[in-house]
C-alpha cells in the first residue's frame, strides 16, 4: 500500500524526463515526368536509422499552477544511420528502364515545442511546432544506358537537405493498465502542416530548388511503460522503461519555386518533384518524474 501510494505520488509531479533510443526503416520515393519524352520516372529505395536519440522534458502545470495545461521539449538526433541500395526508373510504354542506382542514407533531425491541454487523462489534445533537417545522401550514383550498363555519374556524392518548419495539431493520452497506473499504455497520434520550406541540393552545386513547396505529414505513435525501480531515485520518482512503435508519412507536393538555381552557369527549369518518405520502427526507453 505505501509503495502505491508512493508512486501514484510521483506520476502527478511537474516534471518527466525521458529517453528513447528508436531503429527505423525510411522509405523514400520521388515521381516526376522526363520533361523530354513525358515519359512517367521514380526513385525510391530504402535506408536504415539503426540508432536515433530521443531526449523529452515535459512540465505540467496541474500541481503549481492549478492549471490543466503542459508544455514539452523535444529532438530527435540521427547518431548511427546505415545506407542502402536506391533505383531510378523510367516506364515507358511496354518496358521499364533503370535509370540511375546509388546508395542513400536518410537523416531525419528534427527538434520542436509542444502545448497542450489535459482535457482528460487519455484524451489531451496538443499544438506543436517543428524544425526539421531531413537530410537525403547519395554515394556512388551510376547512370543507366540504354544497353543496360552503368556509367559513373559525373558528380556521384551529393547531398539533398530540406529545412522545413510545421505546425502540428494532435491528440495523446495515457490508458493506466493497473491501479497505480505505472503500467499504462500511452498513444499520439498528429496531423503536420509546413510552414515553411527551403531545399538545396549539392548535385547542382549552389542554389536552392522548391523552395516553399506544399505538403502534409500523418502518423502516431504507441508504447507501454513498465515499473524501473532498480535504484532509490528511480523509486521515488516512479522510473519506468517503455517499448513502443511508430509509423508516420511525409509528403511533398513539388510545387515550389526554383529559386536561384543553375546548372553549368545557365539558369535551370528543374522543380523538385513530387515525393514522399514514409518512416516505421520501433524505440525502446526510460523515464522518470521529478
Amino acid at each position: 500500500m505505501g509503495l502505491g501510494a508512493l508512486t501514484a505520488r510521483a506520476q502527478e509531479r511537474s516534471w518527466e524526463l525521458s529517453v528513447q533510443f528508436a531503429s527505423f526503416n525510411t522509405y523514400y520515393q520521388e515521381n516526376f515526368f522526363d520533361p523530354n519524352t513525358s515519359y512517367p520516372e521514380s526513385v525510391e529505395g530504402n535506408s536504415w536509422d539503426a540508432l536515433q536519440v530521443h531526449p523529452s522534458l515535459t512540465y505540467r502545470a496541474r500541481k503549481d499552477l492549478d492549471l490543466p495545461f503542459f508544455v514539452s521539449v523535444e529532438a530527435m538526433v540521427p547518431t548511427v544511420t546505415v545506407a542502402r541500395q536506391e533505383v531510378g526508373y523510367q516506364y515507358t510504354p511496354g518496358a521499364t528502364y533503370v535509370t540511375q542506382k546509388e546508395q542513400v542514407a536518410h537523416r531525419d533531425l528534427w527538434e520542436r515545442a509542444t502545448f497542450g491541454w489535459e482535457m482528460l487523462p487519455f484524451l489531451e489534445p496538443y499544438l506543436a511546432v517543428e524544425r526539421s533537417r531531413f537530410a537525403s545522401e547519395r554515394t556512388g550514383q551510376v547512370e543507366g544506358q540504354e544497353d543496360g550498363t552503368f556509367l559513373p555519374d559525373p558528380n556521384a556524392d551529393y547531398t539533398e537537405p530540406v529545412f522545413s518548419t510545421h505546425l502540428a495539431f494532435g491528440v495523446m493520452g495515457a490508458i493506466p493498465l493497473n491501479a497505480n497506473a505505472d503500467v499504462r499504455l500511452r498513444y499520439e497520434a498528429e496531423y503536420e502542416n509546413p510552414q515553411a520550406v527551403f531545399i538545396s541540393n549539392s548535385y547542382f552545386g549552389s542554389g536552392r530548388w522548391g523552395d516553399g513547396t506544399t505538403g502534409y505529414t500523418y502518423g502516431g505513435r504507441l508504447q507501454l511503460d513498465l515499473p524501473f525501480r532498480l535504484f532509490e531515485f528511480l523509486e521515488a520518482g516512479d522510473g519506468y522503461v517503455t517499448i513502443g512503435g511508430f509509423a508516420s508519412k511525409r509528403y511533398w507536393n513539388g510545387d515550389g519555386a526554383d529559386g536561384d538555381l543553375f546548372v553549368n552557369g545557365l539558369p535551370d527549369i528543374t522543380q523538385w518533384p513530387k515525393n514522399f518518405a514514409v518512416e516505421a520502427g520501433g524505440f525502446i526507453g526510460f523515464g522518470v518524474f521529478f
